[in-house]
C-alpha cells in the first residue's frame, strides 16, 4: 500500500513514472515497483505507455470544459479558470506550459473579440504526450466573417486566403496574426467553420475539406508535452512580407464523399482553387469517382487553369484507373 500511496505522490509532482524511478524513490525492488504499476492499471488509475524498461505509467487522460459568457469575459480568465478546473495542467512545465497558455489565451480572445456569439465553450485535454486546446463560438463563423470583411465570393475563398496566411478583418484594431500564430507554435492546428475545414501541422503540411455544419468556429491546438519550442521562436521565424506566403494544400476529398459522380461536384470541390499554386487531390477513403468527376477535374478545370498544378494522391486503383483516363490526351 505504502508503494501505491507513492506512485500517486510522484505522479501528482511528475507527468509520467516508470518502475524503475518508483523503485528508487521507495527503496524496493524493481518487480515490486512493477507489480504495483500494472495493478494501478488494471483499476484504471493509469496507463502504460510503451514496453519493456521504457516502459512509463501515467494518468489517463484528463479533461475540463467550461463554458463562459462572451460580455463578461477576458482571455486569462478564461486561463485561470481551466487552470482550477484541471489541476493536473500544473504538471505541464517548460515550454509545452509556454505554448499552451499562448494558445489558449490567443483562440479565447479571438473568439471573445471578434466571433459576435454571446457564448464560449473551452475544452482542454490533457494526455499521456500533448494538451489539447479547443475554443468553438456560436457566431457567423471565421471563414465568412473573413469573406465578407475582403469581399470574396465565398467561404472556400475565404478559407484559402487564411490558409495562405494573416487575414485582417479590421486592419484598425489588429493585424489578423492571432491565429496564425497559434498554428505556428502548435504541433496541430484545426478550424472549423461554415461547413469548411482548414489544418496546419508543425512539418508544414496542411489541407482542407469539408466539415459537418455548425454554427460558428471551432478552433483546436494540439501542443506536444515534449515541445523544446517556446513562442518566441516561432514569432521570430515569421516574417510578415515573405514567410507567411502559402501556395500549397492539400484537399481531402473524402470529406465530400466516398464516391464522387458528378461535375456539378467537381465543379464545387474546385471553387476558389486557382488562387493557389498546387493542390494535392487526396483520394484516400474515396471508393469510386465517375468518369465525368475525373474529367471535369483533370482536363477541363486543369486545362481552364494552368497556372495551378492539380495532382492525385492516395487512390485505390479504381479511382486511379479513372483519373489515369481523365489525365491521357485526346484520341484524334
Amino acid at each position: 500500500m505504502a508503494t501505491r500511496k507513492l506512485a500517486l505522490e510522484l505522479l501528482a509532482e511528475h507527468p509520467s513514472l516508470s518502475s524503475g524511478e518508483l523503485a528508487r524513490a521507495g527503496r524496493v525492488s524493481r518487480q515490486a515497483a512493477h507489480r504495483q504499476l500494472r495493478r494501478l492499471v488494471g483499476e484504471g488509475a493509469l496507463v502504460r505507455e510503451g514496453g519493456g524498461r521504457g516502459a512509463r505509467y501515467l494518468p489517463p487522460r484528463q479533461r475540463a470544459e467550461l463554458r463562459f459568457s462572451t460580455a463578461d469575459a477576458d482571455a486569462p480568465g478564461v486561463y485561470r479558470a481551466l487552470s482550477s478546473a484541471l489541476p493536473a495542467l500544473g504538471l505541464v512545465r517548460g515550454p509545452a506550459r509556454e505554448l499552451l497558455e499562448h494558445a489558449l489565451i490567443e483562440l479565447a480572445d479571438n473568439a471573445i473579440t471578434h466571433a459576435a456569439s454571446a457564448e464560449l465553450r473551452v475544452l482542454v485535454e490533457l494526455g499521456p504526450t500533448r494538451v489539447d486546446v479547443e475554443v468553438e463560438d456560436a457566431g457567423v463563423g471565421v471563414f465568412e466573417s473573413v469573406r465578407r470583411a475582403l469581399r470574396l465570393a465565398s467561404s472556400l475563398e475565404a478559407l484559402l486566403a487564411l490558409a495562405k496566411g494573416p487575414v485582417a478583418c479590421d486592419p484598425a484594431r489588429h493585424r489578423g496574426e492571432s491565429l496564425w500564430f497559434v498554428a505556428k507554435t502548435a504541433r496541430r492546428f484545426e478550424l472549423e467553420a461554415n461547413s469548411l475545414s482548414l489544418w496546419l501541422d508543425e512539418g508544414g503540411q496542411s489541407g482542407f475539406g469539408v466539415a459537418k455544419a455548425r454554427p460558428g468556429t471551432r478552433a483546436r491546438a494540439s501542443v506536444g508535452l515534449d515541445t523544446k519550442q517556446r513562442v518566441r521562436d516561432a514569432l521570430e521565424a515569421v516574417t510578415l512580407d515573405h514567410a507567411f506566403a502559402r501556395t500549397k494544400l492539400a484537399l481531402r476529398l473524402f470529406s465530400v464523399g466516398s464516391r464522387l459522380t458528378s461535375r456539378a461536384e467537381a465543379r464545387r470541390v474546385l471553387s476558389g482553387l486557382e488562387r493557389l499554386s498546387e493542390v494535392g487531390m487526396d483520394f484516400s477513403g474515396v471508393e469510386w469517382v465517375s468518369q465525368s468527376f475525373a474529367d471535369e477535374v483533370f482536363r477541363v478545370w486543369a486545362s481552364a487553369h494552368p497556372e495551378t498544378r492539380l495532382y492525385p494522391t492516395q487512390m485505390n486503383d479504381d479511382v486511379a484507373f479513372v483519373v489515369r483516363r481523365a489525365l491521357m490526351p485526346p484520341v484524334r
